[in-house]
Formats: C-alpha cells, structure tokens, sequence
C-alpha cells in the first residue's frame, strides 16, 4: 500500500522520498486473501478501502503499532475491540515509545 500510494504523489521529491524510506524495510507484506477478506470487514465498519487494507496489513504483518494523524480513522480503530495493532496518533506513539 506504502509503495502504490507513493507512485499516487504527483511530487517527484515525495515519490523518491517515500522509495527512500521503504528500502529500508525490513519486513514486506504482501496483498493476499486474507487481508483482503479483513480488509472488507474493516469496510463494513466504515473504514475506507485504502485505511482498511493499510490495517489489514499491519495486522498482517503484525505490527506493534498503526499510526495514523486522521483522527476519524483513529477513533474508529481505537473503537474496535478485535483489532490485532495498537492504533494511536504520532504524539501517543512517541510517548509510547520514549522518545
């Protein structure tokens, strides 16, 4: 998802941005059907198409954390008592974290 919605940017200087910081990943999760199938329930739920497969992913992946600054998304993941990341803002993660 990182990589699809980066070649979106119309900012070359985002779009190299973006390459940059994901050749650094160490972990890379891939689209199957199970994240789709979880996607389409975070759908249901209201959350839209490209949130919902950015969550099923880190679940996927399984990720600690989901970080996020649209406060709507926010709210709607920390209402969700099934999810398998923690979601919080970038200010509760760097607190999570000490640093």
């Amino acid at each position: 998802m990182l990589e699809y919605e980066a070649e979106q940017n119309p900012l070359v200087v985002r779009q190299d941005h973006a390459e940059a910081v994901l050749e650094k990943a160490i972990v890379y999760v891939e689209v199957t059907e199970e994240v789709v199938r979880r996607a389409q329930g975070f759908m249901k739920r209201g959350i839209k198409l490209v949130d919902a497969l950015h969550i099923a992913l880190a679940e996927a992946g399984q990720a600690d954390y989901f970080c996020t600054c649209d406060d709507r998304f926010l709210n709607k993941l920390k209402a969700m008592r099934d999810l398998k990341v923690r979601a919080m803002s970038p200010p509760e993660l760097v607190q999570e974290l000490g640093i």
